[in-house]
């Protein structure tokens, strides 16, 4: 698998001079599976610039579209994707719960007036709609097993399993604080996670912002730590950073992260997302 990130902010997009390093974009991740077939996770507003980039390089035709959940940093990139105004191309939105005929009505909603102006017209993609959860999925050589999300409002994350390699995608989970009723316990995430070869999850926190924000559906970059540690992750990937974080202030949590799984005498390799970053597994 290749791991392309397009956007890994949360909350709200954020360009600007103290964000050029790590990236201004919310949650949207690419992945290139073993036999070349094409899986997008979240459709945020780094979206726009893979759309782009799906165009001029005339790359593969079927795009298979995860999305997490609705909350407006996971979808407001959908407008703008190129690839479902071109005909030469076919792009399955998988979401849920719901039913087919639900998930359609909340996508075209957000294209139409008055949130947009009416793009439904325009669409020449075969644009196709699926219920992705809580069903294990099949996208060319990979499996994508659907983890509940504690989070306001549901959602799922998902674990893609491709030619034995697994990479583990989790960008708004509360892992300490309020349990939701659609979320898994903390040693159910454990067992889940366990010995995945690289994870992505929520780190929008410090210790002393979750302190003051509990419920809000996110964890401490430290909770993240100690749950990948407790699993035997092999690579974690820090995500879903805080709008307000600047790009020196990412710097020193990067900082700050690896230091304290050195302390911990782990040999757990951990890094902050960036924007624009490629993974290969």
């Amino acid at each position: 698998m290749k791991i392309h990130v397009w956007g890994s902010r949360g909350n709200c997009p954020v360009p600007g001079s103290s964000t050029v390093e790590y990236g201004g974009n919310t949650s949207c991740v690419e992945i290139v599976l073993s036999d070349g077939s094409r899986i997008i996770l979240d459709a945020g507003s780094g979206l726009r610039n893979l759309g782009k980039r799906i165009l001029k390089e005339r790359m593969q035709k079927e795009i298979h579209m995860f999305l997490t959940h609705a909350h407006w940093d996971h979808i407001s990139g959908l407008p703008y994707f190129a690839p479902l105004f071109s005909p030469e191309y076919s792009v399955v939105i998988h979401a849920g719960p719901i039913d087919k005929e639900q998930i359609r009505k909340q996508v075209m909603t957000l294209l139409s007036e008055p949130y947009f102006p009416a793009q439904e017209k325009r669409i020449l993609a075969n644009l196709q709609f699926a219920r992705a959860m809580p069903m294990v999925q099949r996208v060319g050589s990979a499996e994508l097993q659907p983890i509940a999300l504690n989070h306001p409002d549901g959602g799922y994350g998902f674990k893609i399993i491709d030619q034995g390699d697994t990479f583990l995608y989790m960008p708004d989970n509360e892992l300490e604080g309020r349990e939701y009723p659609d979320g898994e316990t903390y040693y159910e995430y454990v067992q889940r996670f366990k010995s995945t070869d690289l994870l992505f999850h929520d780190a929008q926190f410090t210790p002393e912002e979750f302190a003051n924000r509990r419920g809000q559906g996110h964890s401490s970059f430290v909770s993240a730590l100690n749950i990948a540690m407790t699993a035997g992750v092999k690579r974690l990937g820090l995500f879903h950073h805080d709008p307000e974080r600047t790009d020196d202030q990412l710097e020193k949590l990067d900082k700050l992260a690896k230091d304290y799984v050195e302390r911990n005498e782990s040999k757990m390799s951990v890094f902050v997302v960036r924007e624009g970053m490629e993974i290969d597994i």
